[in-house]
């Protein structure tokens, strides 16, 4: 159905929208592993930030008679934070190398776990440079 206002048309889709949205296909769902993963992955990056408020909050906040931070509390809490997602996003890194070189290992090849970690830790430091 097609209503004409002012040289402008309105299509209503009605019906056939809601059998796109209500049938999920193969191609637009995740497997229950990959699900679990990401479930997994916001967990953990939830406990670090957790553990960054706790953490930073101990080391940079003594004094809460003012509501304010003072200029010393500032920066010793945006210097913990970066700290802390810094460590994260090399650790982010090292894991997404470690994928990498997982990939690369051959079923009949003599690469064990330690050996994959080590050429992944290798090629990180290689790129830093």
């Amino acid at each position: 159905m097609v209503d004409k206002i002012q040289a402008q048309s309105i299509d209503f889709l009605g019906d056939d929208i809601k059998k796109t949205l209500s049938k999920p296909t193969e191609a637009n769902m995740m497997d229950l592993n990959t699900q679990i993963a990401i479930g997994e992955m916001n967990m953990n990056y939830n406990k670090m930030v957790n553990n960054m408020l706790n953490t930073c909050a101990n080391i940079c906040l003594r004094n809460f008679v003012n509501p304010k931070f003072s200029g010393v509390e500032a920066i010793c809490v945006e210097n913990c934070q970066k700290k802390f997602y810094t460590t994260y996003a090399i650790g982010e890194n090292l894991v997404r190398f470690v994928m990498e070189e997982a990939k690369k290992a051959d079923l009949f090849s003599n690469k064990n776990e330690v050996d994959i970690i080590e050429s992944a830790q290798n090629r990180n430091s290689k790129l830093k440079l």
